[in-house]
């Protein structure tokens, strides 16, 4: 059973955990806080607790139970919930050569491959105080780039759900324009990044290289900006 494996919060810590993201009333899927409900259903189902498995300052992965509120149907459904923001920089150099994209390759180990990314993070709460001092503060770490020592602009493309299905976290997405003669060195700062190399796209033939992007928040980014 998942009792045994699994150090799970005890169930009246975990109520009062939840009970901070109760659903409000109209709405189709309905979180359930009642503990007897949750009790019942545990009953009834002993291989499927309903709890919270791991509480970490900065997220919870949870076993929650909803209630269908148009059938009164219950249901358990995994739950992970981000405390801290993320943000990404889709990053444009206007240069004496032309406009380039800023795209860098990184081996991310959960699908156990590269991929072409934008440089992006999670928030550093003791640093950040804003989705945008994360967006920059992120840059300069994977690319060295400093913003404040040259001209550019910003702006905000808006925000995105990681996966709507899965958990609450959302990254705040920035248009970064560089306004520079030539193409700057770029070098990684992160020691815990294993970025492998940063490329520069010809803003006219990103859509050849649109095939081989795979990562969310660059396509998210690629689209609000250039669409």
């Amino acid at each position: 059973m998942l009792e045994r494996i699994y150090m799970m919060l005890e169930k009246e810590k975990y109520i009062k955990l939840i009970k901070g993201n109760a659903t409000e009333a109209n709405v189709p899927l309905k979180l359930v806080t009642d503990l007897s409900v949750i009790n019942k259903f545990e009953a009834e189902n002993p291989n499927s607790p309903i709890g919270c498995i791991s509480n970490e300052p900065f997220y919870t992965f949870r076993m929650d139970l909803y209630q269908n509120t148009n059938n009164n149907n219950v249901f358990r459904y995994c739950n992970v919930q981000y405390n801290k923001f993320g943000a990404a920089s889709l990053v444009l150099f206007h240069t004496n050569e032309g406009i380039f994209i800023l795209l860098q390759k990184s081996y991310r180990p959960f699908i156990n491959r590269y991929v072409y990314e934008i440089p992006r993070g999670f928030a550093d709460l003791k640093k950040d105080n804003s989705p945008l001092h994360t967006a920059i503060r992120e840059l300069c770490e994977e690319t060295s780039i400093d913003i404040s020592k040259l001209k550019s602009k910003i702006f905000k493309l808006g925000d995105i759900f990681t996966d709507t299905g899965l958990t609450n976290n959302s990254v705040s997405l920035y248009k970064i324009d560089i306004f520079i003669d030539s193409p700057l060195k770029l070098q990684n700062n992160d020691i815990n990044e294993t970025i492998s190399e940063h490329i520069l796209i010809p803003i006219n033939d990103i859509n050849r290289y649109i095939p081989q992007i795979n990562d969310s928040f660059t396509l998210c980014a690629l689209c609000k900006a250039l669409l």
